[in-house]
């Protein structure tokens, strides 16, 4: 049964144009996951977004330890990957990291939150 998951989420991750990876550790647990997004990534038309929650609060105008940060992410997630160095430069430019997004944080207006007060 385990086999047929994992086959399927293969299958799934082989036939996207893009995946986005939300929440996670991009830790040694998950490394069959990094290596099949590894090189997933290398095929055309292909696009790589991890979302992740800055551990530490950066002053937007200090844009440059944002950039420092992504590139760390970045480089992270690659060495969790079965490619070469020249591979991983290639691909680098397509992997996009947001970092410290909002973009879960939906702010519902005062006529959606009372349209959900009078339907619930």
């Amino acid at each position: 049964m385990k086999h047929l998951i994992e086959r399927d989420c293969e299958s799934i991750i082989d036939n996207s144009n893009l995946i986005c990876l939300f929440g996670t550790s991009i830790g040694d647990t998950d490394k069959i996951w990094w290596k099949t997004i590894g090189t997933w990534v290398k095929k055309p038309y292909t696009q790589l977004i991890i979302f992740s929650k800055g551990e530490k609060e950066i002053p937007a105008l200090k844009r440059y330890k944002i950039i420092r940060e992504e590139d760390y992410i970045r480089s992270y997630f690659l060495s969790k990957t079965k490619l070469n160095e020249d591979e991983k430069v290639r691909i680098s430019d397509k992997i996009i990291i947001g970092y410290d997004t909002n973009i879960f944080d939906f702010q519902l207006d005062e006529k959606e939150t009372n349209l959900s007060e009078i339907q619930g």
